[in-house]
């Protein structure tokens, strides 16, 4: 006999929030925005052109 043809051994995933992950997201990208905006600040100081 195979047990695991007739048997539905795999666990359930939890549901994914979507309306989180796009909170999420959306935080991420302004901290992008803002992380790109110092670099840029720090390579006007030094002089380099980008």
């Amino acid at each position: 006999m195979n047990i695991p043809r007739y048997v539905d051994t795999f666990e359930e995933e939890a549901p994914i929030d979507l309306a989180e992950v796009n909170r999420q997201l959306e935080q991420d990208n302004q901290e992008i925005a803002e992380l790109e905006a110092k670099i840029n600040d720090q390579l006007k100081v030094l002089g380099v052109q980008m």
